[in-house]
């Protein structure tokens, strides 16, 4: 049965005068109730009644958030850190913003289906734990199409990425550039391509240091706080030989490892130092705060919007002219490394604990 004006008025909780003025493309409506309407009603299936106006209102960008296993986008939502920036720039562009989330499990051809009788203009991926045999449903699309956080420029499409090699590679001369010989590797057992980008990075880096990544130094953890605590709680009670500093796949790794390390007695930094990678939140209530590789959040959403919307002014790509965008990154120098003691022994005791629990995730997340 299809709904009235008056039955899409009150499902939005607006008025059928405010929902005439958003049909219509008129004035006398905020942006921000505007967009929560377009996004909703688009939602609902109703996206055609808003080309009634002189100017499509359906003229929008769709930010897809593609969930493969959810074992890293369910724990911390990267792309919830830049997405009030990302909606805003979208909409000084000229376009809507439309977030839609797709899980694989969850018949991605009518999703593409249902994005090409959208009417929307284009399409950003955040691609995170995508896999080729996933994105290729999207080569479906019948508008421009940009991946973002992960890499797909072999399968025809633009991507915007991290610089992984480059913040690999800073990560590494700061911990040699400090005397440390013997730099040890937190891998996250839930594998994306970003990760595996990294891993080659850092043992890039570390030869081109004239350093090795040892076997006995690489230590697979979990993605959560509590899984990376309690794994390498157990390797510390098995009496591993730890390195003089660790890098990680992620800042979540070193946060759950730092909180074990300090719990077995082992001083941060001065036994171990340590260095994440993203600057998430947490880094900056950890105790030590945590030495890390800083991306440019507004701008790697917006080096994505840029990218699309020049693919949506029909400029002409051939084969070879798919492009590969890196954001770049920075390393923030904190509190979690120092000078290399190779000296200093671990010894079991119990001290006081690192400021990682509820406090952590919520700043995660974006509340603290």
């Amino acid at each position: 049965m299809a709904l009235t004006n008056k039955d899409i008025a009150r499902k939005l909780g607006i008025s059928e005068t405010a929902l005439s003025f958003i049909i219509n493309n008129k004035a006398g409506v905020g942006e921000k109730t505007r967009a929560r309407a377009i996004k909703k009603i688009t939602a609902l299936g109703y996206a055609h009644i808003l080309k009634k106006g002189k100017q499509s209102l359906t003229k929008g960008i769709c930010f897809v958030i593609h969930k493969r296993h959810g074992g890293i986008l369910n724990q911390s939502p990267f792309y919830m850190l830049f997405m009030e920036q990302i909606e805003e720039y979208v909409r000084n562009k000229g376009f809507n913003l439309i977030v839609r989330l797709i899980d694989t499990n969850d018949s991605p051809e009518r999703h593409i289906r249902d994005l090409n009788a959208s009417g929307i203009s284009g399409v950003i991926v955040f691609a995170t734990e995508m896999l080729d045999e996933d994105m290729e449903h999207f080569q479906q699309a019948e508008m421009p199409l940009v991946s973002m956080d992960n890499d797909f420029t072999h399968l025809g499409l633009d991507s915007v990425v991290i610089n992984n090699r480059v913040g690999t590679y800073q990560a590494i001369r700061h911990l040699v550039a400090n005397g440390h010989k013997r730099i040890g590797y937190l891998q996250c057992k839930t594998f994306i391509n970003s990760f595996g980008e990294r891993e080659r990075g850092y043992r890039r880096a570390l030869d081109q240091c004239g350093l090795e990544l040892s076997p006995r130094h690489v230590f697979r953890v979990g993605y959560t706080e509590e899984e990376n605590y309690q794994d390498f709680k157990r390797l510390l009670a098995s009496g591993i030989d730890l390195p003089t500093a660790l890098v990680s796949d992620d800042d979540t790794l070193s946060v759950g490892v730092l909180r074990a390390l300090i719990e077995h007695g082992v001083p941060v930094p001065g036994r171990v130092s340590l260095v994440g990678f993203n600057d998430r939140p947490v880094c900056k209530i950890t105790v030590p705060q945590l030495t890390t590789i800083a991306i440019p959040k507004a701008r790697f959403g917006q080096l994505a919007v840029d990218l699309l919307v020049e693919r949506i002014g029909h400029r002409k790509v051939d084969a070879a002219d798919y492009r590969r965008v890196a954001a770049g990154v920075e390393l923030v120098v904190r509190e979690s490394t120092c000078q290399a003691n190779e000296k200093t022994a671990a010894k079991p005791r119990k001290t006081g604990h690192s400021r990682t629990g509820s406090q952590a995730r919520a700043a995660d997340r974006g509340d603290g």
